[in-house]
């Protein structure tokens, strides 16, 4: 009779840090934002492919380009809530960006457009305040052995 060999216990996962209310808060937009890009995404497919454009290569420009970039966001977010430093650098640069489009594109928009394109630099803002708050900045920079 073979005996089965002795079953070792694997090690316990690293306890994920608890970060402060202000990072996940951040964490939270920024997940929205990734949400929001990929639902209007796969709007944009839907709605070329139910109107029979004929502009496949624009569609698929924006359905990979934003879809990507959500994705992406939503792991700059999931990096977020783990206190990663690499997370902070994404959600910044698509702050930037969304201010400066929404500034750009608010002066020749139609009224409707221009409450959009206010939302989207309100959010920006918001977004980047929080991402340079103090307790976000101490979680992100601080080492986790001096925490």
């Amino acid at each position: 009779m073979t005996t089965l060999p002795a079953v070792t216990p694997e090690p316990e996962p690293e306890a994920l840090p608890n970060p402060p209310g202000a990072l996940r808060l951040l964490a939270l937009l920024t997940a929205a934002e990734g949400l929001v890009m990929i639902g209007y995404a796969m709007a944009d497919l839907v709605i070329a492919a139910v109107a029979g454009s004929d502009q496949w290569g624009a569609v698929w420009f924006v359905v990979v380009g934003l879809g990507l970039w959500g994705l992406g966001l939503l792991w700059s977010a999931r990096g977020l809530l783990r206190v990663r430093r690499w997370a902070f650098t994404p959600v910044v640069f698509t702050q930037l960006m969304f201010g400066l489009l929404a500034l750009t594109f608010f002066g020749s928009a139609s009224v409707v457009a221009k409450v959009a394109w206010g939302a989207v630099f309100t959010l920006a803002v918001v977004v980047l305040r929080l991402a340079f708050a103090r307790d976000v900045r101490n979680a992100l920079i601080t080492p986790a052995a001096e925490q």
